[in-house]
């Protein structure tokens, strides 16, 4: 829950600071949600996806016709 317009006081700032820290260790939550997608066996999927997405694109740009850029001189 965020204090709009409770910045400009101590108590807003400290509010701030403890809205940060809530969450608890930022690298820790980020392998919890990596271990909870592996867990229910959603990684594999985004490595598709993201190997996917990599195959549509090249050096000069996207590969797809669906996602290639026309220019057009009038």
């Amino acid at each position: 829950m965020k204090c709009s317009g409770c910045h400009r006081s101590e108590f807003g700032s400290r509010h701030e600071l403890y809205e940060r820290n809530y969450g608890g260790n930022h690298e820790a939550i980020r392998t919890e949600i990596l271990a909870a997608q592996e867990r229910n066996g959603l990684t594999e999927s985004y490595r598709r996806l993201a190997e996917q997405c990599l195959a549509e694109y090249d050096l000069d740009g996207w590969t797809v016709p669906d996602l290639v850029i026309r220019t057009t001189s009038t």
